[in-house]
């Protein structure tokens, strides 16, 4: 096995390095955000992106798809929001394309009545432990 030279390796990483950056610049356009406020987390270029201090993070597989499929930033958000919701209840979380494409999903509503439902829970708990005070 011939392995692979070191000028072939620093021409697919810069190769690489452009096509993120190409990638980065087009989703910040398209959502018009200001590259100020983002960065690769650890520096790793194609990795990871945060922007706004967490306002929202973006793996580079995510960044291209939403590149690729114009999807709008509040489709992106809205994605972000839903799985949040969905693993505090331990249900399934779709990816980006399977949301973005319409997947199954529970609805706000039912979120919204599972917390009331999980507080009822959590309240009655805490009056039985009250009640075994010894």
């Amino acid at each position: 096995m011939e392995k692979t030279k070191d000028a072939v390796k620093q021409q697919l990483k810069e190769q690489w390095r452009q096509a993120v950056r190409g990638y980065q610049t087009a989703l910040l356009n398209m959502w018009e955000l200001d590259a100020y406020y983002g960065y690769w987390i650890g520096g790793e270029e194609g990795s990871v992106y945060d922007y706004g201090d967490g306002m929202f993070t973006i793996g580079i597989d995510d960044m291209i798809y939403c590149v690729d499929c114009d999807v709008t930033r509040e489709q992106y958000m809205e994605w972000q929001e839903y799985i949040v919701d969905a693993s505090e209840f331990g249900f399934d979380t779709p990816n980006l394309r399977s949301f973005v494409r319409g997947c199954p999903r529970t609805s706000a509503e039912t979120f919204k009545h599972l917390r009331e439902i999980k507080a009822m829970l959590n309240d009655a708990i805490e009056e039985e432990k009250k009640g075994l005070k010894f």
